[in-house]
């Protein structure tokens, strides 16, 4: 019983040293999506197109080491598309992505990992005025898996590329998937 309570003790030191080793740094980011629809067309082939959004929050970057670190987010992002130029459909999502950045250079990163998206607001907006605005009835959760590029510029600022590519489906008819391109400015306080 000793020597157990005497290696767990060891171990909660050794943890609570790395712990005390590492780099935490807060900051704030936002930038431009551009994102659409991918999976099962209907049977009349409908154009898809691009929505422009936007996507916004805050990051806290966990540095293990000079070439790995976590960076979980908190953002309000704006995914969906646009089909046939008639109708915007307005996906607003809380997201929380977790991103394991590998340096691969002194100020260049590889991001990869998951994202947890909550929907907050689904609208589809008629390009016509005498057709209201209505609700799309999409899914509730969206988890995706992202991939990109950081850079940072200075001793605060820094960029991001990222792609995430949805793995639920927005929605059951027509089976479909957020697909989202980002580009982020941010800055860690």
């Amino acid at each position: 019983m000793k020597k157990t309570l005497l290696v767990a003790l060891l171990m909660a030191l050794g943890f609570f040293e790395t712990m005390h080793a590492q780099t935490v740094n807060l900051g704030a980011k936002a930038g431009m999506n551009v994102s659409s629809f991918y999976g099962n067309r209907s049977d009349n082939q409908i154009e898809r197109n691009s929505l422009i959004g936007f996507h916004a929050g805050f990051i806290a970057e966990v540095k293990f080491s000079d070439a790995f670190a976590l960076q979980p987010e908190l953002l309000y992002s704006r995914a969906g598309a646009e089909e046939e130029n008639v109708v915007a459909f307005q996906l607003d999502y809380i997201s929380v992505p977790v991103m394991a950045k590998f340096y691969i250079a002194d100020r260049f990163s590889l991001d990869v990992g998951p994202q947890f998206s909550f929907l907050v607001n689904d609208t589809a907006k008629f390009r016509f005025e005498e057709i209201p605005d209505y609700d799309t009835d999409a899914n509730t959760f969206d988890l995706a898996l992202n991939a990109g590029l950081g850079i940072d510029f200075a001793q605060h600022w820094f960029s991001q590329l990222r792609y995430s590519y949805g793995i639920t489906k927005v929605g059951e008819n027509p089976d479909i998937n957020n697909g989202i391109f980002q580009l982020s400015v941010g800055y860690r306080f």
